[in-house]
């Protein structure tokens, strides 16, 4: 009678902790959602602060987000990272992190975020950018805006027309210096 009381009171022992698993696991809504993130804004100008939120991670777990920076516009620019800043999740899961800003050389860079979380292991992916393109439109909406690529630069760097962007147009430096400038409110150069 021993050994079968002893092996009634082992069955019932794991029944329990088994019953006790399913009930953890089903009462955890976020241990079953899927993991997301997203940025604020899908374009950012130079020097301006992500504002990085998610959801679906595990309550009170670290979230490493991983910005990296992929490629470029045009293609072989400068990149450099990637660079990790961590979130802790609240108690329904989600996250909020604004550490990650863009910097003067990231114009034209395209970025790859990745959230991982340290318990759960649960990833979520987003992309956005600093991009050139969408620099030069904001600017022209704002107003009666020219771009202008040089010339005599151009030919050092064995730039062809088709390679600029739609709406800038090629000057030499004297027309530049003698027609438009003389007539701009202001002038920016780079």
């Amino acid at each position: 009678m021993k050994i079968t009381s002893r092996l009634l009171a082992s069955l019932t022992i794991c029944v329990a902790a088994t019953a006790l698993a399913a009930t953890l696991t089903t009462q955890s809504p976020q241990a079953a959602a899927k993991a997301t993130i997203q940025t604020d804004l899908a374009d950012y100008p130079p020097d301006t602060q992500v504002n990085v939120t998610g959801s679906g991670f595990l309550a009170g777990e670290v979230v490493e987000l991983t910005f990296t920076e992929t490629a470029t516009t045009p293609p072989g620019g400068f990149t450099d990272g990637p660079f990790v800043f961590f979130a802790t999740s609240d108690g329904q899961g989600n996250i909020a992190n604004g550490g990650f800003s863009t910097d003067q050389h990231d114009v034209g860079v395209h970025f790859l975020l990745t959230a991982k979380g340290a318990i759960s292991g649960k990833t979520a992916r987003t992309t956005f950018t600093d991009d050139l393109p969408g620099l030069f439109a904001e600017a022209r909406r704002a107003g009666d805006v020219r771009l202008y690529a040089c010339s005599s630069s151009m030919a050092i760097c064995d730039v062809r027309p088709e390679d600029l962007l739609d709406g800038v147009e090629v000057r030499g430096l004297t027309a530049f210096l003698l027609e438009d400038m003389a007539l701009a409110d202001e002038v920016l150069t780079f």
